[in-house]
């Protein structure tokens, strides 16, 4: 997915995104975005939209596929500042 992330095609992002997040959602990860959005939404209300919306839709919200999402650029970024890294 960083990849497809890195070069800018995002119809392929969002297909990698589709595979992927259901695999983080099983993992954990559902539940870690879940408790944030719980802490948050005392103080937001788009916070208590996003979590009204995961537990609707879950995998499939929109909140936890932008976070799959910015996980996937914050490894494409961690990616390439290693690459540079490795070449000095």
């Amino acid at each position: 997915m960083a990849f497809e992330v890195d070069h800018g095609d995002e119809r392929r992002v969002a297909g990698q995104i589709s595979a992927m997040a259901p695999n983080l959602w099983a993992e954990g990860l559902g539940d870690s975005v879940r408790a944030s959005l719980e802490r948050a939404a005392s103080r937001s209300p788009a916070a208590e939209e996003g979590l009204r919306e995961l537990e609707v839709a879950g995998v499939r919200s929109r909140i936890f596929r932008a976070v799959v999402r910015r996980l996937a650029v914050e490894l494409a970024e961690g990616a390439r500042r290693a690459c540079l890294a490795s070449l000095n």
